[in-house]
């Protein structure tokens, strides 16, 4: 249902280039349908690292990021985790 309602706010042909960070991102389960509506560009932001090494080995995302939601900058973590 989130991937379906993400997918009704971007027209079919912008789908390819719109980025989304996929907060909370589990195993990765919205990302599989996100995918299904032709979305490519999605980030992982899971503070769990056992469930985003999950995600890691489902490869749905571009970059994964473990840390927290916070008023802080998301660190730059792609030389050390992806």
């Amino acid at each position: 249902m989130t991937a379906e309602t993400v997918a009704s706010l971007f027209d079919i042909s912008a789908c390819d280039n719109t980025e989304i960070l996929d907060i909370g991102a589990g195993t990765g389960l919205v990302a599989t349908q996100l995918r299904k509506y032709g979305f490519s560009k999605i980030d992982a932001l899971e503070p769990s690292i056992g469930m985003l090494n999950l995600a890691r080995k489902r490869n749905l995302y571009r970059n994964y990021y473990n840390c927290y939601l916070t008023s802080d900058a998301i660190p730059d973590v792609k030389d050390t985790y992806v």
